[in-house]
């Protein structure tokens, strides 16, 4: 049982100066993560369809429920003050901003665009619409807590319990249901990742000592187990093999009589022998075992699992989808080039800039800081003795207050016009 606390709400609540500059310092290392891969000065047209930039859709701007989508930089100086949609980041996409989808706007940092960017790819993230479920997000209307997850594929982003599967602890990348089933020869890869799991609420795959046992309920909720004893692939290559890294996927079965023949995989790879069948990872995978359908979770590195023969390279041009091969396509080498690029916190800016004052100013600008302190410890004190919750618009309402003693003070005495 927890230990009985005597301490007071208050001192639950109080916060050293430490806790604020490194709760300071997480927020500027997730910004930095996201926007320090993007320039925030110059707009990245010039740059044609960037591998990976941070987006934004601006529903201000938008006509006819048409989708676009701007960069960081016009997000600054062009869509000042509107109604902004984050998109977090896309992979090669072109800024919109300016161009026929902006009917009677310039772009102000590149005003000479193309009409439109012919190769830009949209999905319902630009109309401000995440997930399967298809609503905005934050949703006023949905308080239940819930973690988004992006598909590395569509890069739509999911509600974690519409994805119809328990979440890992130790993935790496997740690719939707959807986009499984549209890029089925992934599935003849994630079959042969050892110590694989399956799972669904309802419907369960498990994995122990070499036999998988599938549960699902009849049509009279009874439940049938198919034991299916695993088979050991000699064609699996050494590289393969050890692999010790768990992945989990959805399975979902709509009838009470399940053939075992309707899971087996069906998923063939026809490789030219002309192009080198004998070397193709994939052929070599293909096995007899049970296919599943659903979201998947996958492992770090599994991308370079992934077979480099030219009847592959074929499909993945098929499919749109060679960014799979590229190692700095991921979200996470996106976010560690933002975070080398920072340079130094606005903490560390602040004291750069005090130290570069004379005296005089420094003395001005610490006693405009202590006053500010001192008022606003006034102003919260009377939510405090009146038991009030502090909004953000009452925040904005002291501040403003601020802004408006300042310019009076600010007057010139009479007796020097």
């Amino acid at each position: 049982m927890a230990e009985s606390s005597n301490s007071s709400p208050k001192e639950d609540t109080e916060l050293t100066m430490c806790d604020v500059l490194q709760e300071e310092q997480e927020l500027e290392e997730d910004a930095n993560a996201v926007l320090g891969g993007s320039d925030d000065t110059n707009c990245s047209y010039d740059k044609g369809y960037v591998s990976r930039q941070a987006l934004y859709a601006c529903t201000t701007c938008s006509v006819n429920d048409q989708p676009s989508g701007i960069c960081l930089a016009c997000c600054y100086a062009c869509h000042d003050g509107h109604e902004v949609v984050e998109l977090y980041t896309k992979r090669n996409f072109r800024c919109d901003c300016g161009n026929s989808k902006f009917p009677g706007k310039t772009c102000t940092l590149r005003p000479e665009k193309d009409p439109l960017n012919l190769k830009n790819k949209y999905n319902q993230n630009f109309r401000g619409l995440y997930c399967n479920c298809s609503r905005p997000y934050p949703d006023l209307e949905d308080d239940t807590p819930d973690e988004m997850i992006q598909c590395v594929m569509c890069e739509d982003w999911y509600h974690g319990r519409h994805l119809g599967c328990e979440i890992p602890d130790d993935y790496f990348e997740m690719i939707c249901g959807k986009c499984m089933e549209t890029h089925k020869f992934l599935y003849t890869y994630l079959n042969n990742f050892q110590n694989i799991k399956v799972c669904d609420d309802e419907n369960t795959i498990k994995q122990e000592n070499g036999v998988q046992e599938e549960k699902f309920k009849t049509a009279e909720n009874k439940e049938a187990v198919l034991s299916i004893k695993e088979e050991n692939d000699s064609q699996l290559s050494t590289k393969n093999q050890g692999i010790n890294n768990a992945s989990a996927v959805s399975f979902q079965s709509d009838s009470s009589n399940v053939k075992q023949e309707d899971n087996i995989c069906n998923v063939k790879v026809e490789c030219d022998t002309e192009k080198g069948a004998e070397n193709c990872i994939l052929k070599k995978m293909e096995t007899d075992k049970i296919i599943t359908s659903g979201t998947a979770f996958w492992p770090e590195n599994w991308r370079t699992e992934l077979c480099h023969c030219s009847s592959c390279m074929d499909i993945y041009l098929k499919y749109d989808c060679e960014y799979l091969l590229n190692p700095d396509d991921t979200i996470q080498a996106y976010e560690e080039r933002g975070k080398g690029c920072a340079t130094e916190s606005q903490y560390d800016k602040g004291l750069s800039a005090l130290s570069q004052m004379d005296r005089v100013k420094q003395m001005e600008a610490i006693r405009a800081y202590t006053s500010m302190k001192g008022q606003l410890k006034e102003y919260l004190k009377a939510f405090a003795d009146n038991k009030r919750t502090v909004s953000e618009n009452d925040i904005k309402e002291f501040f403003e207050g601020i802004s408006k003693r300042k310019k009076l003070n600010n007057g010139v005495p009479y007796f020097c016009r």
